[in-house]
């Protein structure tokens, strides 16, 4: 067993919580010899991103079904910042495909939105710089070293609540913004948040989502918020859940992570429970337990797919690459599993999904043919 592969292991039964003392004693050692060796090393999310998907992979291998993600995720994802920035120091990131068959590869998507202000002004978040962005209504708009948007109250006035600002990305951008009461927001590709620059006091926070985003709601027994999308609406004190609401999917899906919360649309309503996932088409809400995190993958910067259609994948691929998905043959009903970083180039997800037989793409200029 090589270096790599013993650390992969070690990493692997940390995860899954087996791990012995030795084992994470030595973990740990490889930590400390690591952060005196590179404290230099960029790139952390990206590399955090790959070292997942490969230890998803090797777990899914062994039909272990994603005991990573349904039991400490939050270890993973701590662990995987060190010791795959080591991993991948060793091996190297993986380089570009050169099978002529994806000649015109395409780039992942990036970090980046487009902010409108209450006043009419647009902010290209692509391009600003960190520090202060605006000032308006008492709040302090900022954008930190990693990227996400702040705002600040700084003198709190009755008339701030009126002042509604809206965050949307294009196709291949997605964001984060930490909202006037502190609840965090993400925004996936090719969606907007329309939100007040102030939350009065004494009433319900309210928020517009078109396309897809993740929240972690600050907790506030005494002012609901409330996330209104495409014909429903969520109800929350303080909870996670991610809302699936893109106007070309079939439906809209609510899927709740941490907490309780109220879904309704029409006259009907339903509460869920962790792991319960709402869809909602036709003036019906139908409720199921799923693994939560395969909602979320996009969140930490995955694809992550099991028994998913090949439609939905594709309508992902054409948000986050900005690419257009032409059929030329009747496929689109297939199920696929998996999974790949969002940092990889399109060309890695295709081969994946072609390594099953079922499937073959070719890509010219940014249109992606999809055939038997």
């Amino acid at each position: 067993m090589t270096v790599n592969d013993e650390l992969l292991r070690i990493m692997e039964r940390i995860a899954d919580s087996t791990a012995t003392e030795a084992e994470t004693a030595k973990f740990n050692a490889w930590c400390d010899t690591f952060k005196q060796a590179q404290p230099e090393i960029q790139n952390l999310e990206e590399i955090k991103a790959r070292v997942l998907v490969r230890i998803h992979n090797n777990i899914a291998a062994k039909r272990k079904i994603l005991p990573l993600y349904r039991k400490t995720i939050g270890v993973a994802a701590a662990v995987a910042v060190i010791v795959g920035v080591w991993l991948l120091v060793l091996t190297g990131v993986p380089t570009v495909d050169r099978d002529p068959q994806y000649a015109n590869d395409v780039s992942p998507g990036k970090r980046g939105a487009t902010l409108t202000l209450a006043n009419g002004k647009k902010i290209d978040l692509s391009d600003a710089k960190t520090g202060n962005l605006a000032t308006e209504s008492g709040v302090r708009i900022t954008r930190d070293e990693k990227g996400m948007i702040v705002y600040t109250i700084t003198e709190p006035s009755s008339g701030a609540s009126n002042a509604f600002n809206t965050l949307e990305t294009s196709r291949g951008e997605q964001t984060k913004v930490r909202l006037p009461d502190g609840s965090i927001a993400y925004l996936n590709a090719a969606s907007s948040l329309r939100y007040p620059a102030f939350f009065a006091k004494g009433k319900q926070r309210k928020v517009s989502l078109a396309g897809e985003g993740y929240f972690e709601i600050a907790k506030d027994e005494t002012r609901p918020f409330i996330v209104e999308s495409r014909g429903q609406q969520v109800k929350v004190l303080g909870t996670h859940f991610n809302i699936n609401a893109y106007s070309n999917e079939p439906a809209v899906k609510t899927t709740l992570l941490e907490g309780s919360i109220l879904i309704s649309s029409e006259k009907i309503t339903k509460q869920l429970v962790p792991g319960d996932q709402a869809t909602i088409t036709s003036n019906s809400i139908s409720v199921k337990q799923i693994d939560p995190q395969l909602s979320v993958a996009w969140k930490n910067d995955l694809f992550l797919f099991e028994n998913e259609q090949l439609g939905t994948i594709m309508r992902q691929i054409e948000r986050w690459y900005d690419v257009e998905v032409e059929y030329r043959d009747p496929v689109a009903g297939e199920l696929f599993g998996g999974g790949v970083s969002r940092f990889d180039n399109v060309s890695k997800l295709l081969k994946s999904l072609e390594a099953t037989g079922k499937v073959h793409f070719e890509i010219e200029g940014r249109k992606i043919y999809v055939s038997k």
